[in-house]
């Protein structure tokens, strides 16, 4: 008796990230990742660096999110940039954290952004970077 097996290789779907600008009118963030392509269901380390002019208190938040490529909330990640760093921060900064990405829809937009004061303007943050899948 003769058997066959077929072996398929396990593949990870990795997508290629590069960050820019969310909008003119925002100040830009430089975030760099590591890996450097995004890979489902795994850890990503991000780099941000910024420059406010102003120091960063306990007022402000970091917000990290998955969205839809119509910027409709898939999931995220928020908090108090202090719970992070050393508080009150310089106006030019670096913060290093990690996030543990989920499943990325087609289309996906990964942002990151920063509102130097969330309880006086949560509509729009102060600095942001969007990296869209390509």
């Amino acid at each position: 008796m003769i058997s066959l097996i077929e072996a398929v290789p396990n593949q990870l779907v990795k997508r290629t990230t590069e960050f820019g600008q969310c909008d003119g009118r925002i100040k830009p963030l430089d975030v760099t990742t590591y890996p450097s392509d995004f890979v489902p269901n795994n850890e990503l380390a991000l780099n941000i660096k910024g420059d406010f002019g102003t120091e960063l208190t306990e007022k402000a938040k970091l917000f990290i999110t998955v969205s839809y490529s119509d910027w409709t909330y898939d999931y995220g990640f928020n908090g108090n940039i202090c719970s992070i760093i050393k508080c009150p921060a310089p106006a030019n900064f670096e913060i290093q954290t990690a996030v543990l990405l989920k499943d990325l829809p087609s289309g996906y937009l990964f942002s990151v952004a920063i509102f130097t004061d969330y309880d006086k303007s949560h509509n729009r943050p102060q600095a942001c970077a969007v990296a869209r899948e390509k």
